[in-house]
């Protein structure tokens, strides 16, 4: 039972610690894209299909709220200047 409960949060760990890096790209492209345009790609304008279908699942997936909140943390933090 307990190295049921330790594999899960193993695999739960690694896959917020892969997914991080990439929530943090993703979000630091749609700030530059919005502080060049004016509008991000979520309200405006028409994105390619395989943007709309990344950005579908990851907004789809409750899983990816930590991953995504502490990339949000990390982008703040490092711009905080600006």
């Amino acid at each position: 039972m307990m190295s049921t409960v330790f594999v899960f949060l193993s695999v739960l760990i690694l896959y917020y610690l892969i997914l991080i890096p990439l929530e943090y790209r993703s979000l630091k492209e749609v700030r530059m894209e919005y502080s060049q345009t004016g509008t991000s790609h979520d309200t405006h304008g028409n994105p390619s299909f395989e943007k709309q279908l990344l950005e579908t699942n990851k907004q789809g997936n409750l899983l990816n709220v930590p991953a995504v909140a502490i990339a949000v943390f990390i982008y703040k933090a490092r711009h905080r200047d600006t």
